[in-house]
């Protein structure tokens, strides 16, 4: 049933709020129910010593309302279907799998990325919808609610203007919110490679601006060669990330979502007939 925690005297409920009827939740298109939605918040609220801070789950999920509620029709009107984000989602051609420890890794590529796709063919909002559709991916990833995730982005030596003009400011900023204090996954580390001088120094002006935790889990790497294999295991990193001695075939996306994943290929062929 749908949680709610009682205000101020005289106050409504929380749940007499419209945006717990998450109606811009794709519960259809994710196959799943808001009972699924509402367990991935308890388990990310789950400490160390296996107990679970309701309270805690409560304002994430509160803060995940109101983020949902805000997209107005953006993902309800066409419905959110995978035929709807295919070519914005090929276009970004993001992939995912599972390292040696059992954590979801997304990986980013800039070199992957059809640029001018992006810039011509897809509207933000499509940008937008792909992106909510790849975030509930990985709530609802079993592996990720249990051990969390780790970020590994490939910046394919891009200039400051290219890199933040791929997505327009106001769906960065946008976007930011939603998945860096509303949706229910741990991040336990964020590795960049090949990245050009000015990461290096707008990461040393952040720093002091960010929690510990934060400054130990986001590394530039600038000879990545070796410590991914490492970290995520070889045989979990796609094999065509760069500068990296990847083996994986085919991520999670090519195989559970053959729709919008990466057109097949000889190789993605072979590699199903193999298995």
């Amino acid at each position: 049933s749908l949680p709610h925690q009682n205000g101020k005297r005289g106050s409504r409920r929380a749940s007499d709020s419209p945006k717990w009827n998450f109606c811009t939740v794709p519960v259809e298109m994710l196959d799943c129910t808001m009972d699924d939605i509402y367990m991935s918040f308890l388990f990310w609220s789950r400490s160390r010593q296996n107990v679970y801070n309701v309270s805690k789950a409560f304002r994430r999920l509160d803060s995940y309302a109101t983020w949902m509620e805000r997209t107005g029709r953006e993902l309800i009107d066409p419905p959110l279907t995978l035929d709807s984000i295919e070519k914005a989602f090929r276009a970004w051609d993001i992939q995912l799998s599972h390292d040696k420890e059992g954590r979801l890794v997304i990986w980013f590529d800039l070199a992957r990325i059809q640029m001018q796709v992006l810039r011509r063919e897809v509207s933000p909002v499509d940008t937008e919808r792909a992106m909510v559709w790849l975030t509930h991916i990985a709530m609802l990833d079993k592996k990720a609610q249990q051990n969390g995730m780790v970020v590994a982005c490939n910046m394919d030596r891009a200039g400051f203007w290219e890199a933040s003009t791929i997505i327009p400011p106001p769906l960065a900023l946008k976007l930011d919110r939603f998945t860096l204090g509303t949706i229910p996954i741990k991040t336990h580390g964020i590795y960049v490679i090949n990245a050009s001088g000015w990461v290096h120094v707008a990461l040393g002006v952040l720093k002091p601006f960010l929690s510990p935790k934060m400054r130990d889990r986001v590394q530039v790497l600038d000879n990545a060669s070796g410590f991914l294999e490492a970290v995520l295991g070889a045989n979990n990193i796609p094999k065509d990330f760069r500068a990296c001695g990847g083996t994986l075939e085919k991520d999670l996306i090519a195989t559970n979502f053959p729709q919008v994943g990466p057109p097949d290929d000889t190789t993605s062929t072979t590699a199903v007939a193999a298995s």
